[in-house]
């Protein structure tokens, strides 16, 4: 069974919620969730005017294991990701987060990125894998989880600004049945846009 749920709300409406259509597990729609806090937190979004003025929020996600697997990605795709992370990892204000998101001394994290990334450039994906496999084994397999989505995420959010779209994922997210809740894997909160390991 393909795992994956839809978000949908548009404004104005008559509900103070958005719709949650699900077709997986209460952990794979936690895992979904954690996803889209992280999509969220990470991504600049500017509001694009609704002629109608009808503001849409959609989200599709699906869970997909070689969605974030270095292995099946082109090497720009893997130069892109570890950009991602890098960046994401440079701009954090909150020092505790950072050392909270690695083990490695974060200067020594980015010095990393920097030379696989050289070499991805310079030698291409295969002489790179081998050179720093361990090192790309754990920026993929533990520094992604808590930086990036790990699954199948698309996401449209016409005519809304950022808080609104955190309140309306608040919102649904404070409906979700606590039974659900427990089976997830992440604190999630919507509010700041942090998503911890229980």
């Amino acid at each position: 069974m393909t795992e994956l749920f839809t978000i949908t709300y548009t404004q104005p409406s008559n509900n103070n919620t958005a719709t949650l259509k699900r077709q997986c597990e209460a952990s794979t729609l936690g895992e979904g969730l954690k996803d889209i806090c992280l999509y969220l937190r990470n991504t600049p979004h500017s509001v694009q005017p609704i002629p109608s003025g009808e503001a849409v929020l959609s989200i599709i996600w699906q869970k997909d294991a070689s969605a974030n697997d270095y292995k099946w990605m082109t090497a720009e795709d893997m130069k892109q990701k570890i950009e991602t992370m890098k960046s994401i990892l440079l701009q954090a204000n909150n020092i505790d987060y950072r050392a909270h998101v690695n083990n490695f001394i974060i200067n020594d994290l980015i010095q990393q990125m920097d030379n696989i990334l050289l070499s991805l450039s310079e030698n291409g994906k295969p002489t790179t894998i081998k050179q720093y496999k361990s090192q790309i084994k754990y920026i993929f397999n533990k520094i992604s989880a808590r930086l990036l989505p790990q699954n199948n995420l698309t996401v449209d959010f016409r005519g809304f600004v950022p808080t609104q779209i955190q309140e309306i994922m608040s919102t649904l997210y404070k409906q979700i049945p606590d039974s659900d809740k427990k089976k997830f894997k992440y604190k999630i909160d919507f509010d700041s846009l942090t998503a911890e390991p229980k």
